[in-house]
């Protein structure tokens, strides 16, 4: 290949210094802030899957021009690849690249009999959203994204006991089933046992029966996953649980991601506990097939 001429090809796994030299560059201006360092990226990387195997790069002799991370999983029953992360060279946009990279990709996905891609973008990214567009991606569901720290004067309930589960895996069959909306790949449930080590949980116990939980990770202070019992909800659960989540996290203020703007009871119970709807974020889908 002769230099300064543009290759696109897979990352790999010994492309993740060129990776993160173009994930710091990508993302240093972005209007959603994203610990960029090496740590925090490996962290990422783990969290949602990523195969960098199967994640399309634009290369210029070593250096990483663009890319697309992506990880492979099974999303409402479909082989599924996931965008952990589109990013472009602020000197190389404007050129359609991205474009250019998920068409690159598409085929080698085919290849792997993936049926669909899967990716999130801000409400307001317009050039994203137009370009992903024009790529045949969809809407799937809109999601809110809280901050906050929760709410003193909401009140508790002094009949539930919270207890952590430490020494036994957790009952996601139980979990899913008080669950109001299906969770984004980065919360959903094979991201936390993939994350597990990093993943605090907390059940709220009555009488001897579990009726909510949740799971957040106390370094970033953000919460994975929150749900309480249908039938015991409205009972100062949820709160009580939230508060022990920022009583362990880092900082007491807490990050709530991907909240679908169907789940109305979830949203209104985030309001009234203090939380602050930040931003919102747009589900993306394209079948492939």
């Amino acid at each position: 290949m002769e230099s300064n001429q543009l290759e696109f090809k897979m990352m790999g796994k010994g492309s993740l210094p060129a990776l993160h030299y173009a994930f710091e560059q990508s993302f240093g201006d972005y209007q959603v802030s994203v610990a960029n360092d090496l740590e925090a990226l490996k962290y990422r990387l783990n969290k949602i899957g990523a195969n960098l195997d199967l994640s399309p790069a634009i290369w210029q002799d070593e250096a990483v021009l663009a890319f697309i991370i992506q990880a492979l999983g099974n999303y409402k029953g479909l082989k599924t690849a996931y965008n952990g992360g589109t990013g472009v060279l602020p000197t190389f946009r404007g050129r359609g690249l991205a474009v250019k990279l998920y068409r690159f990709a598409f085929e080698k996905l085919k290849e792997q009999q993936v049926k669909q891609c899967l990716l999130e973008v801000v409400e307001n990214n317009e050039p994203a959203l137009k370009a992903y567009r024009q790529l045949g991606f969809e809407v799937s569901r809109t999601m809110h994204c809280y901050l906050g720290e929760p709410s003193k004067n909401l009140k508790g309930n002094k009949s539930i006991q919270l207890l952590p589960v430490k020494d036994r895996l957790p009952d996601w069959q139980l979990y899913r089933s008080f669950f109001d909306f299906e969770p984004c790949w980065q919360n959903s449930i094979d991201s936390v046992i993939r994350n597990f080590q990093n993943e605090t949980i907390i059940e709220a116990v009555y009488r001897t029966k579990t009726v909510g939980f949740v799971i957040f990770e106390p370094l970033k202070s953000r919460v994975t996953q929150l749900a309480v019992h249908p039938e015991h909800r409205v009972m100062g659960i949820g709160i009580q649980l939230l508060r022990a989540a920022s009583q362990m996290c880092l900082k007491k203020e807490l990050a709530i991601l991907n909240i679908d703007v169907q789940a109305k009871a979830t949203n209104r119970f985030l309001h009234r506990c203090g939380m602050v709807k930040k931003v919102t974020q747009f589900e993306m889908l394209r079948p492939l097939f």
